[in-house]
């Protein structure tokens, strides 16, 4: 089983579905090379390490950004994420 394509519709319909704020986001977790952003997370045991703010929460739920492993307030790209942001940067205009 592969990864999806770059020109896979589900990538393009992910990427469409972004605001301007995810996108922003989707770029910082990118652009961190594997450092992470710190974004505001869950304390309690259900949520530990979850993000629980918006544009976070819903890259999260979107399985765009997943938490760094040792680092429960930080966030890191999937590689679904670095796929849809790879995307964005390609089809932008101008």
């Amino acid at each position: 089983m592969g990864f999806p394509a770059m020109t896979d519709p589900t990538i393009a319909q992910i990427a469409g579905k972004l605001t301007g704020a995810q996108r922003w986001a989707l770029d910082q977790v990118c652009r961190s090379n594997g450092g992470g952003v710190e974004v505001i997370t869950g304390r309690e045991n259900h949520n530990y390490g979850v993000p629980t703010v918006n544009p976070w929460k819903k890259l999260w739920e979107l399985d765009l950004i997943q938490g760094k492993a040792s680092h429960a307030y930080r966030v890191v790209h999937t590689r679904l994420g670095w796929q849809v942001r790879t995307y964005i940067m390609e089809n932008a205009d101008g």
